[in-house]
């Protein structure tokens, strides 16, 4: 026997059901891996989260035990004469590298004057030279006429 035909708006009525269907299907799925995907984020930040407080802990405990060896040097007596020691090899070079200086700074105004000693000495060697060329040339003058 022949199925009685369907009319359009039937057709259009199961198309339409098929679809929302279809689109409920797909959206739990989308739902389900996005879920999955936030679980995931959410147990790696977690995993991070602990590395980094085991690391902070570790780093802790090295400080702790660093300071304590800091310590542990700084009052032993040897370390303590020691520094002294340098201290004071410290101020005597720093007291010979000044006297050093100043020495230095006497000299270069030593030198400084010398030079200008000598500038003056050729200045007025050249005015004596100057003069005697003038009076011989004077005196050749009044001797040829």
């Amino acid at each position: 026997m022949t199925e009685p035909r369907r009319t359009t708006s039937q057709a259009n009525h199961e198309a339409i059901v098929t679809l929302r269907d279809l689109l409920d299907e797909r959206i739990c799925r989308v739902m389900a891996v996005i879920t999955a995907n936030k679980e995931l984020e959410v147990s790696r930040h977690e995993a991070i989260d602990a590395k980094l407080k085991a690391a902070e802990e570790v780093l802790e405990a090295r400080l702790i035990l660093l300071n304590e060896l800091r310590g542990d040097v700084l009052m032993k007596p040897e370390y303590t004469a020691q520094h002294e020691k340098l201290t004071g090899e410290f101020n005597n070079m720093t007291k010979l590298f000044q006297a050093d200086i100043s020495h230095l700074k006497e000299w270069r105004a030593n030198q400084e004057g010398k030079a200008s000693h000598g500038s003056v000495m050729m200045a007025g060697a050249i005015a004596v030279l100057g003069l005697v060329l003038s009076a011989v040339a004077l005196i050749h003058e009044l001797l040829s006429t």
